[in-house]
């Protein structure tokens, strides 16, 4: 398999998402429970890029941007990490390295699982009339 390269024209950036995260410390998530990232590298960027080098780390909205999807890379079954992007649908540029604390990240998680058991406490207790 050949590596794949693009270079994007005008104002577009090559990016790829960084993968969702499957744990949270030592709690393991399903994969539907884990978060879409939102955060990517950029791989390769147009001739009229200002703002924006290959390497930085970006923020983007959950559907900005065009999926690739090339049959014969060696993403095949990630697809949806490679995207081309204007620079103007890019949010933010991300400098340093934060990571919320640990207390926080879990308290997410368990506000989610908690609000889903609820939820469906809630459809039971309508269903049988509790």
């Amino acid at each position: 398999m050949s590596e794949l390269k693009l270079s994007p024209w005008g104002d577009r950036l090559y990016i790829i998402l960084d993968e969702p995260k499957e744990s949270v410390g030592a709690i393991i998530l399903p994969e539907r429970h884990s978060e879409r990232s939102r955060v990517a590298t950029v791989s390769a960027v147009g001739k009229e890029v200002k703002h924006i080098k290959v390497g930085n780390k970006v923020l983007i909205s959950y559907y900005t941007g065009v999926f690739i999807h090339l049959p014969d890379f060696a993403f095949r079954g990630k697809e949806d990490l490679h995207r081309i992007v204007r620079e103007d649908e890019i949010l933010a540029k991300i400098v340093g390295d934060y990571t919320p604390p640990f207390y926080i990240r879990i308290w997410r998680k368990l506000k989610v699982f908690f609000n889903r058991i609820q939820r469906r406490l809630n459809i039971l207790e309508h269903k049988h009339g509790l």
